[in-house]
């Protein structure tokens, strides 16, 4: 069954926030707009995975000395 134009909605905000957090990292929250049923949504928190990514990647996470760049300067 097709999903309501607001999941659709809700997966572009989010992608739009997700990118505003975390840059390009965050870009990968769009593939959400594939998923017409919006039943993935349920299954595979990509905003956590994003976050989690992005917090070990700044060392955060994890026994790192020092936090790894953010992007290439």
């Amino acid at each position: 069954m097709p999903s309501s134009p607001l999941g659709t909605v809700e997966d572009g905000v989010g992608g739009i926030v997700a990118t505003a957090l975390w840059g390009r990292a965050g870009l990968a929250y769009f593939w959400e707009l594939a998923d017409v049923t919006d039943q993935i949504d349920g299954f595979i928190p990509t905003a956590t995975l994003i976050g989690l990514y992005v917090g070990w990647r700044e060392g955060h996470i994890g026994s790192r000395a020092r936090p790894a760049p953010i992007e290439p300067n």
